[in-house]
């Protein structure tokens, strides 16, 4: 009632003391905003599609404030609504925010995000959603007349109203008014213009387009003075039904938070700033850096001699970007324009600077910066998996402290994410990629490893549940022109993947070639890996129903692939899963240096012959004192790959198999991998066949605490007895224990590591060393095994 009371006070001083003038103009203080009105049937704050596609607003807003709730993401979709009529949306939140919040003029990136002028007023709109206002309705004209006066004329602010209409609704910020009447009798004639901020504007519209709309209007007096009646005239526009009065958001979704909703609005510029001088300048590590270009941007990379440095530059339009690269001198070494990449090699140790401009500052230029530093010595882990899963890996140099040592997550695209840059002064440096090393997890990509010398190295990655995958560290020594695949039916399994990452610095033209049952040609193709590029996949054209086996290999011969094969076992439960790095080993020789068949265990056994021309191959069946207990041979033609679960193969003999030698009697290649597994489908595990190793060889890390073990299996291949030395190390290189052994020809050990030291194990074991003193060749096996509540995990690789 004091409001209304307030109203009516207005009206009568104005209309009793009209001005001279024949108009007046009222405005308030502030002027709002033009925004977009985000409709439903769109949803683009949600899905992005009269927007910026996807990631929209909303999408941005969920990863930078790490909502993984899928109930409340799905409550991001109540802005969505296909079926909604052509009118509904956002209109009022905007308008409510317009009015209320300061409008977001610039760009800016926030955790890595660049957020654009439309995601941020998108936001501040959905912030709006459910405001907290007072409403004023109107009757007639004269509340329309007291509520413009009130409104612009005393309290100088902005308010909405609505002149949707009967059906619609259509809601805008006044921010002033001309107000002209004329004296006819007892009759004024209003004619009064309203100006408002519009929202038929993109998203990214800075600044505030007016709109306006004429009202006409009558007071009727009496004799006395009196308003006794009022009427409306012919209006350019709906009479509006009321005034309303935002004053702060009430949000109703519950993933929306004001506080970061503010915080990411107010973020101008990119997360390096200041960075504006050669003084000022930030470092870069190898990894992704989103930025802005509203100023000069600087930049340095510490580089040792030797060092190379690779740049990859993307902006939005092709020349709004230079690049000028100076030496540690600072001499310019480089210039570029646009999209480019670039490298340098330093010529001595020092700080090379980066110098980016823009040029136009007032267009804000986005652009994305790649850096990547490469040392001497490279190899990559095969995989960074995404979602739920954890990614532990080790790495060792057993003869040194590790020195520098670079981790490096690259996405699927071979461009850098992020990366770890330490000086390890321990001879092993293990964890998870997260907190270990400070790595993100969610992108599917793999992670490259740089050192200043070759390291041994194991990954293990594991999803939370019932599925463990791992393989070693592949050094570059290890890459091949040319990936077999012995085997690609998939048998009893729910799904066989295939992996390829190209390590070279230029794409490659890749053919694959696939082979029916008897090894003869089956389908080819052609196909293109870009420069760093992983490619995983079920599914690929040459394969057909009758493929039994495949090879892939560069048209240029350049020896610059690894991958896998990944096996799913099909059950829906525990949903196992088996990775096989490759390359595989390609020897005449092959051995299985612990096959599993006591209990519930299985042994799957996979081998190609690769070589040039049909061989006969002999499976040897030892016991677990080297003696020949059984044999098969077989005949295989060039590609023709022999597939089968040990115990078919060697029925009468296979509960006293303790390890297999493959080997062509034709000297002819094979090549091949084992498949270990439990009966009940819970826990699956895949290994490279494998030809004698060196006389040392090193386990860059082993589990045997808690729930984890790890189990190792050691064969001697040679024609004489050896003995052999097991020594446990901590990280900082301590001998802890040493366990000796003797093993005949062809003998094997298979133990845990608990089994194997006993009470000598403790938990500051970190690695193992195997070794034997007559110098001759050993080969092996490690299985990594995790049970308890958590479920049954299992992973391994051959002893490196």
């Amino acid at each position: 009632m004091g409001k209304k009371f307030l109203f009516f006070c207005c009206f009568f001083v104005y209309l009793f003391n009209p001005p001279n003038l024949m108009g007046i103009t009222y405005q308030a203080d502030t002027i709002p905003w033009s925004g977009y009105w985000w409709p439903f049937s769109y949803g683009g704050v949600s899905t992005g599609i009269d927007y910026r596609g996807k990631p929209s607003p909303l999408d941005k807003y969920s990863y930078v404030v790490d909502i993984k709730d899928n109930n409340s993401s799905s409550s991001f979709f109540y802005y969505y609504k296909p079926d909604s009529l052509p009118w509904e949306g956002m209109c009022f939140y905007w308008a409510a925010a317009s009015i209320v919040e300061k409008e977001p003029i610039h760009k800016g990136i926030y955790k890595g995000i660049v957020f654009y002028v439309g995601d941020k007023k998108g936001l501040l709109t959905v912030l709006y959603n459910e405001t907290l206002y007072n409403q004023y309705d109107i009757y007639s004209p004269a509340d329309f007349h007291r509520l413009l006066i009130e409104f612009l004329g005393n309290k100088k602010s902005p308010f909405i109203f609505d002149i949707g209409g009967q059906y619609e609704v259509w809601n805008y910020p006044v921010f002033k008014c001309d107000i002209n009447y004329t004296q006819i009798e007892n009759t004024q004639h209003y004619t009064t213009k309203v100006y408002y901020a519009t929202d038929d504007v993109s998203p990214d519209y800075v600044g505030t387009i007016i709109n306006t709309d004429t009202y006409e209007y009558k007071f009727v007096f009496d004799d006395a003075g009196n308003l006794i009646d009022t009427y409306w005239g012919n209006s350019t526009a709906s009479v509006p039904r009321h005034f309303r009065e935002p004053y702060a958001p009430n949000c109703t979704n519950p993933s929306i938070d004001r506080d970061s909703v503010i915080k990411i609005v107010n973020t101008i510029d990119d997360e390096l700033e200041e960075n504006d001088t050669i003084d000022t300048a930030k470092e870069l590590k190898s990894g992704h850096y989103s930025l802005i270009g509203m100023d000069v941007d600087y930049f340095y990379s510490f580089l040792e001699e030797g060092d190379r440095l690779n740049i990859f530059i993307f902006s939005e339009e092709d020349d709004d970007i230079s690049l000028k690269i100076f030496n540690s001198d600072n001499n310019l070494i480089k210039t570029s324009k646009g999209s480019c990449e670039n490298e340098i090699t330093a010529d001595k140790a020092g700080k090379y600077y980066i110098k980016i401009d823009a040029s136009d500052i007032k267009k804000e230029p986005v652009y994305s910066l790649y850096i990547q530093k490469k040392l001497t010595h490279t190899s990559m882990f095969l995989l960074n998996p995404s979602n739920l899963w954890h990614n532990g890996i080790a790495m060792l140099l057993p003869d040194k402290n590790i020195g520098r040592v670079l981790v490096t997550q690259m996405d699927t695209s071979g461009l850098p994410i992020k990366s770890y840059n330490g000086i390890v002064e321990t001879k092993q440096i293990l964890g998870t990629t997260k907190d270990a090393f400070g790595l993100s997890e969610n992108n599917n990509g793999y992670l490259r490893i740089d050192s200043d010398t070759d390291l041994y190295g194991l990954q293990c990655v594991a999803d939370g549940g019932k599925l463990m995958l791992g393989s070693n560290l592949i050094p570059s020594s290890k890459y091949s022109s040319v990936m077999y695949f012995p085997n690609i039916e998939k048998k009893g399994y729910s799904k066989i993947s295939f992996g390829l990452i190209n390590n070279s610095e230029t794409q490659e033209i890749l053919k694959g070639d696939s082979f029916r049952e008897q090894g003869n040609p089956d389908n080819s193709e052609n196909f293109m890996i870009l420069a760093g590029q992983k490619i995983e996949s079920d599914y690929l054209q040459f394969i057909t129903s009758q493929s039994k086996t495949m090879f892939i290999k560069t048209e240029s011969g350049n020896p610059s692939l690894i991958g896998y094969i990944k096996f799913e076992h099909p059950s829906f439960i525990t949903k196992s899963s088996a990775l096989i790095p490759l390359p595989l080993e390609q020897h005449e020789i092959l051995y299985a240096p612990h096959v599993a068949l006591s209990g519930n265990w299985f042994t799957e056994v996979a081998f190609m012959n690769v070589g040039v021309k049909a061989t006969n191959v002999e499976i040897q069946a030892y016991d677990d004192l080297g003696n020949l207990i059984d044999l098969i041979e077989i005949s295989l033609n060039q590609y023709q790959n022999y597939t089968g679960n040990v115990k078919d193969v060697f029925p009468i003999s296979s509960e006293k198999i303790a390890s297999l030698k493959i080997l062509s009697k034709d000297n002819e290649k094979l090549c091949g991998y084992l498949l270990y597994g439990s009966t009940d489908g819970e826990m699956l595990a895949g290994i490279p066949l494998q030809n004698v190793r060196n006389s040392s060889m090193y386990l860059p890390h082993i589990a045997s605490f808690d729930n984890w073990h790890t189990g190792i299996g050691i064969m001697n291949p040679n024609f004489v007895q050896i003995d052999i030395s097991f020594e446990l190390f901590n990280e900082k290189g301590t001998l802890l224990s040493q366990k000796d052994y003797w093993l005949n020809p062809n003998q094997r050990i298979a133990k845990s590591i608990e089994a194997l030291f006993g009470n000598d194990l403790t938990r500051d074991a970190k690695y193992l060393k195997i070794t034997t003193a007559s110098g001759l060749p050993l080969t092996g096996i490690y299985k990594m095994l995790m049970t308890g509540k958590d479920g049954l995990w299992l992973m391994g690789d051959i002893i490196p």
